[in-house]
């Protein structure tokens, strides 16, 4: 009996010392999918494209790209469709932009904690402007006015309420003390009309994405008090001189970012597998370009980073809901570009 008992501690002592096993390697077929819960030629969709040849330089991969529009419904319903249908496939890859999480707080559709996240893969911020000849210089007299009167600075964005460039206005209220639901905003077609709406008097400020402002940044049109990088876009021309919302002393940064998560029960060889060449890709020259032709920073988180990322977001935009009416709390489809 003693000699069996030191038999097995030592066969335990062994086994507790042996490495455990990984999980066994996996690489796809031929073919992968990107699910694109948005319309054909948007923002996402273009990424999804971009990325296809860069899939098929570096692992010899053809990847079609599904669209899901979600017409009201945006991002929403095909994030409903991905998460049921899509579970356990290792193949199939979502590419989402930050309404995932906008609609997940707001109506607790599918979520990050429904998705294994992947990869961050790049951002575009937000930025608060008025025109040349407005009496505000600064973000803080903005703000200040604001808060006097909650009334009497209009806001105007290229954004339905409750959309993400409302919520650059909202939230930049809300960190200085102001009460988002009180803040005036008019719900423009596009971030032209906006522009136009600042022009003619009938506002005044204007919240945007730094896309979609691009072809105004430089005209000498609009003056820039913020913007919500999370440090000065000093490589960018345009916005070199434009100070943070953190460097005037709120604590606020905000992005519409792009990322490809997984189904939940993504197998993990596939979920390594893909972790590291989506890193890969990411680091590619090839791939910064394609950014940049769409107007997006170059921003990339792995699995884990990027997880702990959007349960802080998720966090920070069920706050901001539960602020806003509800008329300005609205399924959002995308941001501009998205």
């Amino acid at each position: 009996m003693k000699t069996t008992l030191l038999s097995l501690c030592a066969l335990c002592a062994l086994c507790a010392c042996a490495p455990v096993a990984a999980p066994a390697a996996w690489a796809p077929g031929e073919t992968v999918t990107f699910y694109v819960p948005a319309d054909p030629g948007g923002g996402l969709d273009t990424l999804a494209h971009a990325l296809s040849p860069l899939l098929t330089a570096e692992a010899g991969l053809r990847a079609d790209v599904r669209n899901r529009p979600g017409g009201w419904r945006g991002q929403a319903a095909g994030t409903v469709e991905f998460t049921a249908r899509f579970a356990r496939r290792d193949d199939v890859l979502l590419v989402a932009s930050t309404p995932l999480v906008m609609n997940h707080a707001r109506v607790q559709s599918p979520g990050p904690e429904d998705l294994r996240p992947l990869a961050l893969l790049g951002e575009d911020y937000g930025l608060i402007a008025v025109s040349a000849a407005s009496p505000y210089d600064s973000l803080d007299e903005l703000l200040a006015a604001l808060k006097n009167d909650p009334a009497a600075v209009r806001f105007c964005g290229g954004g339905a309420a409750g959309a993400w460039v409302h919520l650059n206005a909202a939230l930049l209220a809300r960190t200085a003390g102001a009460d988002p639901a009180a803040l005036p905003y008019t719900a423009l077609a596009d971030t032209g009309a906006a522009v136009e709406e600042l022009h003619c008097g009938a506002a005044d400020a204007l919240t945007a994405d730094i896309a979609s402002l691009r072809p105004w940044l430089q005209t000498g049109e609009l003056r820039l008090l913020g913007v919500s990088a999370p440090a000065r876009l000093t490589e960018d021309a345009a916005l070199r001189d434009t100070p943070t919302y953190r460097e005037q002393g709120l604590d606020l940064v905000l992005s519409n970012w792009r990322g490809v998560f997984a189904g939940l029960k993504m197998s993990a060889a596939a979920q390594i597998y893909w972790e590291n060449l989506l890193a890969e890709l990411c680091a590619a020259e090839e791939w910064r370009a394609a950014l940049a032709a769409e107007d997006i920073y170059p921003v990339y988180a792995g699995a884990a980073d990027f997880a702990a990322r959007l349960r802080a977001e998720t966090a920070l935009y069920e706050d901001v809901f539960r602020l806003l009416p509800e008329e300005q709390a609205p399924l959002i489809s995308a941001a501009p570009g998205c």
